[in-house]
Parts: C-alpha cells; sequence; structure tokens
C-alpha cells in the first residue's frame, strides 16, 4: 500500500516519504493524502477502510532560528572523523 501511496506523490513531483505508520511530507498535499490512502486500502482490500483517528495531522516545523546550522561543510567540519572525506572520495573514484 505504500508503494501505491509513494508512486502516485512520484508522479506530481511531490515526495511522501514513509516513517512507520505514516507519511511525511508538505502538508499542502494533505487531502490528496488522505485519497490516496483510501485508494491504496481499497485496491488491497477491495473495501473501504475506516480509520479510528484523523488521517492528516500537520506538525508544526521547529524554529528555524533556534536549529543549529546544518549545511555540509558545517557538518563535516565538526564532525572529526569526516575532516579528510575529500581525500577518502579522490582515493576510491581512483581505484574503480
Amino acid at each position: 500500500m505504500a508503494e501505491n501511496v509513494i508512486l502516485q506523490f512520484t508522479k506530481i513531483d511531490a515526495p511522501a516519504l514513509p516513517v512507520q505508520d505514516c507519511y511525511a511530507m508538505h502538508y499542502g498535499y494533505g487531502g490528496e493524502l488522505e485519497k490516496a490512502v483510501h485508494i491504496a486500502d481499497y485496491e488491497r482490500f477491495n473495501k473501504d477502510i475506516k480509520f479510528k483517528e484523523e488521517i492528516i495531522k500537520v506538525r508544526q516545523a521547529p524554529d528555524i532560528e533556534k536549529q543549529p546550522d546544518l549545511t555540509v561543510d558545517d557538518t563535516i567540519k565538526k564532525e572529526e572523523e569526516y575532516f579528510e572525506w575529500q581525500e577518502r572520495n579522490t582515493m576510491w573514484w581512483a581505484e574503480k
């Protein structure tokens, strides 16, 4: 069922990432997600599935100002084990 939902959103270039028993995606697609889940359930079980609780739950993103810098360069600088990744990457490609 998850595959059907993911493929449907792939067609419209809207990522739907399955996380356990739910999907992480842009809240603007909430209505389409609910419809896609119902269609996938119907295709799988040949009947409408009744849900016990609200399907769409919008979670507010954390305050971006309070988040650490997540750029690749800053992340690499903070992690000692990744300091020389470019050198290892070059060596790996040279071996191919």
